[in-house]
């Protein structure tokens, strides 16, 4: 996947896909960095957001589990 290298999170939520039996496996499988499928890590626990979250994210800053998260270009890049 060109580009995606650094994709944590996405959300499938009602397409198609998601209704295959093993889609998150695949998912996962595929896209290394991804954190959050789904609102849901890999092990399946649903990822709660708070209020800093949502502010954070309007200032171009995402943050997950204490890593914390920059844009860069067209992806989002680790700087912890």
């Amino acid at each position: 996947m060109v580009g995606l290298q650094n994709l944590v999170q996405l959300d499938l939520f009602g397409c198609p896909i998601s209704e295959k039996s093993d889609y998150r496996e695949k998912i996962f499988s595929m896209f290394k960095e991804l954190k959050i499928l789904d609102n849901q890590d890999a092990q399946g626990n649903d990822v709660e957001y708070d209020e800093d979250d949502e502010e954070g994210e309007e200032e171009g800053e995402d943050e997950y589990e204490g890593e914390e998260y920059e844009e860069e270009g067209e992806g989002v890049r680790n700087i912890m």
